[in-house]
């Protein structure tokens, strides 16, 4: 039995709500494994320092923090050395399979980076320090246990996606690295199937957040906090036209701290949206009206997504929040792309092909500049995504002219083979539903 069938038993990273004690028991069974494949070499889970060789080259996971470094991040989350340094671990090990060695080395030290920063100024890491794949640190940090942090955690989140943001847009000589575009197209397919083919409304309720931030996020530049923040009077039926409220960031790209208040941090936009979208999120408001309401009247109810565990929506929950919606990403990838539909998941983003039965997983990220991608295809300016997108200038909106062509000659293959396989009608012309690209340009 090799290592992949003797751990296989255990949990998947994509399966979990959030880390616990149970994770890290877990963890140290998949550890153990690791260690009799000699994969893992002469050292036990509890050292600083693991030895680690893949046949090829040897790697040393270095877990070293002091409790000075740490002290900052302790009174901030709550949460001793030893705890963190466990789901540190844990994360690690549950990564593994996934995850290159390398990969895995470069995420322990870039967290290292970010305990050694101080917190106010973990936005602009990235300008002293080379961080590698900041969606790991979004991955890690959404997983420690929320209760008594739950908003510590979410600020640190908000801060690293400004990293993601910043650090990804620059690496590969300019480009983002992003999921090959294959698997856009194709969580779309699955997203649209699913929705089409689900009976369980309970598992429609769960998954509606994802489903909204797959329609609205890949046309429009959001950032996950935005999304999450949308307000629950949201939609509105005027005129004919469907139009929903989005908040948006008044402060990003400038350095300030942010107030901590979201009448100040945040402004609402309206945006055109197609019938069928503003319809569906018309049956989303009436299966949540009898939900509690949560501190800052957000759209999305926490109540619906802890009863997945059958679980109460802790006391101290105020809202539907980046973590949980990185959950319910997570638990879509492995209950429906992998459980049901059968895709086998692909963790390292690259550009090679996918073959059939392949996805690789995708960030909440990478949807805002999916997004930019695809106004810049139908004739934006980089002035005009650079306003969209809450940019510093247009210079970072041109960035993406570079992934055009890729995107475009994706597009015609997915599009090719859903004609030769009966599933896209060939018409001139016709117009797709969507948010509607030329309205957005104006709205208010």
């Amino acid at each position: 039995m090799n290592t992949v069938e003797k751990i296989s038993k255990f949990e998947s990273i994509l399966s979990i709500p959030d880390m616990d004690m149970r994770s890290v028991v877990s963890a140290k069974k998949i550890f153990r494994g690791y260690r009799e494949e000699r994969v893992i070499e002469n050292c036990v889970f509890e050292d600083d320092v693991w030895h680690l060789c893949d046949e090829y080259s040897r790697y040393n996971f270095d877990f070293r923090i002091t409790v000075d470094e740490f002290g900052e991040y302790a009174a901030y989350l709550k949460m001793t050395l030893a705890e963190f340094i466990d789901y540190w671990k844990t994360y690690v090990m549950f990564r593994m399979g996934e995850l290159a060695l390398l990969s895995l080395q470069e995420f322990i030290y870039s967290v290292k980076k970010v305990i050694r920063c101080p917190i106010r100024e973990l936005a602009h890491i990235h300008e002293k320090e080379s961080i590698m794949n900041a969606s790991h640190l979004l991955d890690f940090f959404a997983l420690l246990p929320p209760e008594k942090r739950e908003n510590e955690i979410a600020e640190i989140e908000d801060a690293l996606q400004s990293v993601d943001d910043a650090t990804r847009m620059y690496s590969n000589g300019g480009q983002r690295k992003l999921a090959s575009f294959d698997t856009y197209f194709r969580f779309g397919d699955i997203v649209d199937r699913f929705w089409k083919e689900t009976e369980d409304e309970s598992e429609k309720l769960f998954y509606f957040p994802i489903y909204l931030w797959w329609k609205v996020s890949g046309v429009l530049p959001l950032r996950p906090r935005e999304f999450v923040l949308t307000p629950k009077n949201c939609l509105h039926h005027v005129n004919g036209e469907w139009k929903l409220t989005i908040r948006r960031n008044r402060i990003k790209g400038l350095r300030k701290r942010v107030s901590y208040h979201i009448r100040d941090d945040y402004e609402e936009r309206s945006y055109v949206i197609p019938e069928t979208l503003g319809k569906t999120i018309q049956w989303y408001q009436d299966h949540i009206k009898d939900c509690s309401v949560n501190d800052i009247d957000t759209l999305f109810a926490a109540d619906v997504h802890y009863m997945k565990w059958e679980r109460c929506r802790p006391y101290n929950s105020r809202y539907f929040t980046y973590i949980n919606l990185n959950t319910c990403l997570r638990y879509f990838y492995n209950q429906i792309i992998c459980e049901r539909y059968g895709y086998k998941v692909l963790y390292e983003k690259d550009s090679t092909a996918l073959k059939d039965g392949e996805i690789q997983y995708m960030n909440l990220g990478d949807t805002r500049h999916l997004a930019l991608i695809n106004l810049i295809a139908e004739g934006a300016t980089p002035m005009i995504a650079m306003e969209l997108a809450g940019h510093d200038n247009p210079v970072m909106s041109a960035h993406y002219f570079s992934n055009i062509t890729n995107w475009i000659e994706c597009k015609t293959y997915h599009q090719y083979k859903r004609l030769i396989k009966g599933k896209q009608e060939y018409t001139i012309s016709q117009y797709v539903p969507t948010l509607e690209v030329g309205k957005i340009y104006t709205a208010g």
